[in-house]
């Protein structure tokens, strides 16, 4: 009984111990001091160098903590942009802030020239921007030279389902008028000025130019815009447009309807074999950014000027939207009957006929003695300039010498 009850005691005090245990937290360590370092006197006690406690000298961050002072917290630029005092101002200053515009600033500054009207200032800013991603200075200032005889509006566009429009001047006093929506992309807006360039640009031939006859003063001859063959001529005129906006522009946007439904259909199904706008426009973006030696230029890149237009000459022909047919004839047809040149940028067989019968006329003017030095007879100059005929036919219209 005595050795139970020993046992008992035993029991309880073990358990006490560990309830003790539990309850009581254990004493936390204390963390080692780091002595701070030491400050080293110069020469006469004036420079105070900061060491730590292996007497190495401190620098930097570690320097700043150990004298008490706090790194400099950089100050704010005290510049001030000078406020805007005119529409052009803000519009550019709107560009800077936002950086909108992926060309040059005096593009941008010349493309301003051009008189935009309506809607917000931010969609006046993507016209003009549109303007000077796509088009160099010259061509730029082509336009602009036009002064009041253009008009670019930001509105409904009077076309249904239409992003923008251009018409075109048909008569004296008229002018160009380019009708921008907002929904417009800029490929849209490249779209219309194209159209402008291919009127404006007496360098361009071949079906880099516009199909339609204008005169000296850039009127466009409606009879031929209402005539037999009005369909196509604004057929091929579509269609060559929207390939070079295809070939210029950085990105492309919305495809045109005119890259809808090309090639010939299937007797069958009457599909197209090219039904796809978008694959369409992609294709001819491709073959038109061939170099002559066939290498591709890049793609995320404009091409402007007199490439883009050397290119368009060179490469149309191999297009898809080249063949889309209105009637019994096909764009590039239609373009090279009314510009004299072929889709190559060559003369048409009607164009070098005519330009043989100039060429042989001039070629009979400059050399009215060939057929002397046909039979070997010497020439025979007369005073006063005048060579007589060799032959002395007396009937050439040419003074006649014994």
């Amino acid at each position: 009984m005595v050795a139970k009850q020993n046992k008992g005691k035993h029991a309880s005090a073990k358990a006490t111990k560990k309830t003790t245990k539990k309850s009581s937290p254990a004493p936390r360590k204390a963390s080692p001091k780091v002595p701070a370092p030491r400050l080293a006197s110069g020469a006469g006690g004036k420079s105070r160098v900061p060491r730590d406690e292996k007497g190495r000298f401190v620098s930097g961050a570690a320097a700043g903590r150990a004298l008490g002072s706090s790194p400099k917290k950089p100050q704010p630029s005290r510049r001030r942009t000078p406020k805007a005092t005119s529409q052009q101002e803000r519009l550019a200053g709107y560009v800077g802030r936002s950086g909108r515009a992926e060309s040059i600033r005096k593009e941008l500054y010349v493309a301003r020239r051009i008189p935009i009207s309506g809607g917000t200032v931010r969609k006046q800013e993507q016209v003009a921007s549109a303007i000077a991603d796509n088009f160099t200075m010259k061509e730029i200032e082509g336009m602009a030279r036009l002064g009041d005889d253009l008009w670019v509006k930001v509105g409904p566009v009077p076309k249904d389902n239409a992003d923008a429009s251009f018409h075109r001047k048909y008569k004296k006093g008229d002018r160009f008028v380019i009708t921008v929506e907002d929904r417009a992309d800029k490929m849209a807006v490249a779209h219309e000025f194209v159209h402008l360039s291919r009127v404006v640009d007496r360098g361009r031939k071949g079906v880099a130019k516009t199909v339609y006859r204008t005169d000296r003063n850039l009127v466009a001859s409606l009879e031929q815009r209402e005539g037999s063959i009005g369909r196509q001529l604004k057929n091929a005129e579509e269609c060559a447009t929207s390939a070079e906006t295809a070939l210029r522009v950085k990105r492309l946007g919305r495809p045109p309807v005119y890259f809808r439904d090309l090639g010939d259909k299937d007797p069958y199904t009457g599909i197209p074999k090219y039904p796809y706008a978008k694959d369409n426009m992609v294709h001819d973006r491709r073959e038109l950014r061939r170099r002559a030696d066939m290498s591709e230029m890049p793609r995320r890149k404009s091409i402007k000027g007199e490439t883009a237009v050397g290119m368009m000459e060179r490469n149309y022909s191999r297009t898809r939207i080249s063949k889309k047919k209105n009637g019994d004839r096909t764009a590039i047809d239609v373009s090279g009957r009314e510009s004299g040149r072929d889709g190559h940028g060559k003369r048409s067989k009607k164009g070098r006929a005519s330009a043989r019968r100039g060429e042989d006329s001039g070629r009979d003017q400059a050399r009215p003695d060939s057929r002397a030095r046909a039979v070997g007879l010497p020439d025979v100059r007369v005073p006063g300039g005048v060579r007589p005929s060799p032959l002395g036919a007396p009937g050439e219209g040419r003074p006649h010498v014994r």
